[in-house]
């Protein structure tokens, strides 16, 4: 089929189905951020003793693409979550992904990220002292960014919140046992 075709095809279904489809998405983040927020709540004192910060407690709701009709969906890679502004020098984010897979499968995953701001050494140092904490997902270290993540069958969606809650746990003591977050950071000169 050519993409005039295709594309034809694609607005003919869209004029029936868009309120009936909205609907959906619109409810399937709604739950997906309160299953998120739930979880990212309840163990935020774990994470502040843990990390050795002060993590408020205000969640900044992040979606992306975050726009119908902008052009930035792919139909491949979206994220639902929530990121915390700690200082100047961190960030905490909490997403589920849905990043392009093997074949014809999207990967749909959680992860649990820390981006430092000031220091590019900071996440490299960080994966390595996380790391010998034997953290049992997936460790990974970005431009600024040390995350874990763990992949989810779509399935799983329904017990999103305490499979978080699980990821959070277990974050926060890798945190404890590397000295905490604060040990990474740059003084501001």
């Amino acid at each position: 089929m050519n993409k005039a075709a295709a594309h034809s095809e694609l607005l003919i279904a869209g004029a029936s189905d868009y309120p009936q489809a909205f609907a959906a998405v619109s409810e399937f983040v709604r739950s997906v951020k309160t299953m998120l927020q739930e979880a990212v709540e309840a163990e935020v004192p774990h994470l502040s003793n843990s990390m050795a910060v002060h993590i408020p407690k205000e969640l900044k709701f992040r979606l992306q693409p975050s726009k119908i009709g902008t052009g930035g969906a792919d139909g491949v890679n979206a994220k639902i979550g929530f990121a915390i502004w700690g200082d100047p020098d961190w960030r905490q984010y909490f997403y589920v992904n849905w990043d392009e897979g093997t074949g014809a499968e999207k990967t749909l995953s959680l992860s649990v990220t820390v981006k430092f701001l000031r220091d590019m050494q900071a996440p490299v140092l960080a994966k390595a002292k996380v790391k010998t904490t034997k953290v049992p997902f997936q460790i990974e270290v970005e431009g600024k960014e040390v995350y874990i993540w763990r992949p989810i069958a779509q399935s799983d969606i329904v017990s999103l919140g305490s499979t978080m809650r699980e990821m959070l746990k277990v974050w926060a003591d890798a945190w404890r046992d590397a000295g905490g977050l604060k040990s990474f950071l740059t003084k501001a000169s």
